[in-house]
């Protein structure tokens, strides 16, 4: 346990019994910032914020009672997949309009009653499955809110547009081989399990390796980067640094936290010198090559996922289902999406064996460029390591500056 001496100006109004006020002062909005961006390094033995522990049980706990309910009713009705989810867009359109109509408290109030209800009458159901009510939609969410709140989304955006060349360049002929969808075909899950195994797990540790060795140059690049830029861009930074934290806090201070924030960091940044980069390094180099090798397996879980998506769509939009029908020696099995106003027929079966098939090996042979090819090498060194490493610390050095002055002490 640990505490603080003091916890820099005051932001939010004073007296709120509700919610302490010192939390939504600079120091607390920068710990919580550097902590969802992976940096907790930085701010080892800060108090944990009570407000961020709120927020994330919110956000944990209300998509799930979302999707708990929403499951408890298609499950009532025996609805298939795409009823799931006309439920869910009906559900959470009436969520916002209620929302609006009243209060967001108010909503959540209703949602969390119909929660209860549907999972007494599960319990009381011997016929319906209480685990769509309580198990996997907080499982989801617990999921979600680990890919969301550490902002991996966003490495996966950066190294998202590599992936472009290699599909179309590599991968767009064999879509229209016949003797590759007769193998997409009898392909079961264990097969796609295993290639993975095989391609992609070793790839994700020679490089990972690589830009783990890397991690000590590129945060120096990224510190005098920025010293250089701190006399011209400093009212830049303060910008980009209040806006981080204004989403951090709650909807009814977000003005007077980026009022009273922004002003702080101004003068903050007008004041940092080469002695605030050089204790961030020392603190965080050794936690950062820790992480490296992680964020490439969620990066690259990301990177299957959104390319498997992207062939399906060319494979159905390229591919005639009667020729597919050919190929693969049978009847190409579809289901039907309905969208309100007019239906489609989704392909599935070899469709989806061929995406997942081709969505591995175009991810592993971007993988494999990033581990040999050099600009390739560039682009994931920038994507997964200079740029999280930049935009953390524009974060870490006002926080640094404020534990210099008020340093952490133990109890």
């Amino acid at each position: 346990m640990s505490q603080r001496r003091g916890s820099g100006s005051a932001v939010g109004a004073a007296g709120d019994v509700d919610r302490p006020a010192d939390e939504l002062r600079l120091r607390p909005l920068l710990v919580r910032a550097l902590g969802d961006d992976g940096f907790g390094a930085a701010c080892r033995g800060e108090p944990r914020s009570h407000i961020d522990i709120a927020t994330s049980m919110s956000y944990i706990v209300m998509p799930a009672l979302g999707l708990g309910a929403v499951s408890a009713v298609a499950d009532w009705f025996d609805t298939g997949t795409w009823g799931w989810f006309g439920i869910l867009l009906i559900a959470t359109a009436a969520a916002v309009i209620g929302a609006y109509a009243t209060s967001p408290h108010a909503a959540a109030r209703t949602l969390a009653q119909f929660w209860g209800l549907a999972l007494g009458i599960q319990l009381l159901a011997s016929d319906h499955d209480v685990l769509e009510t309580l198990v996997w939609p907080f499982a989801v969410s617990a999921v979600l809110l680990l890919l969301l709140r550490r902002r991996r989304l966003s490495t996966v955006a950066r190294v998202s547009p590599l992936l472009l060349p290699v599909t179309l360049t590599v991968l767009l002929i064999p879509l229209f081989t016949d003797d590759l969808w007769s193998a997409a075909e009898a392909l079961r899950p264990r097969h796609f399990l295993l290639l993975a195994a095989l391609t992609l797990l070793p790839l994700v540790v020679f490089l990972g390796l690589r830009l783990r060795r890397e991690v000590p140059e590129v945060f120096k690049r990224a510190r005098e980067d920025i010293r250089s830029e701190l006399g011209s861009r400093r009212d830049e930074y303060a910008e980009r640094a209040t806006a981080r934290l204004v989403r951090l806090a709650p909807d009814e201070d977000k003005e007077q936290v980026r009022s009273d924030v922004g002003r702080e960091l101004e003068g903050i940044y007008a004041d940092i010198g080469v002695a605030e980069l050089t204790a961030l390094e020392a603190r965080l180099v050794a936690s950062l090559r820790r992480q490296v090798v992680i964020r490439l397996l969620w990066t690259t879980v990301g990177l299957l996922i959104g390319v498997t998506a992207y062939l399906y769509a060319l494979a159905w939009i390229l591919v005639p289902v009667g020729v597919s029908s050919d190929w693969i020696g049978g009847v190409a099995h579809t289901t039907t999406v309905d969208l309100l106003a007019f239906a489609l027929q989704a392909p599935l079966g070899a469709y989806v064996s061929l995406s997942v098939l081709l969505g591995v090996v175009a991810t592993a042979v971007l993988l494999g460029l990033g581990t040999t090819e050099e600009r390739y090498a560039g682009d994931f060194t920038a994507a997964v390591l200079y740029t999280p490493m930049r935009d953390g610390l524009i974060i870490a050095l006002p926080y640094e500056r404020l534990a210099a002055d008020d340093p952490v002490v133990p109890d």
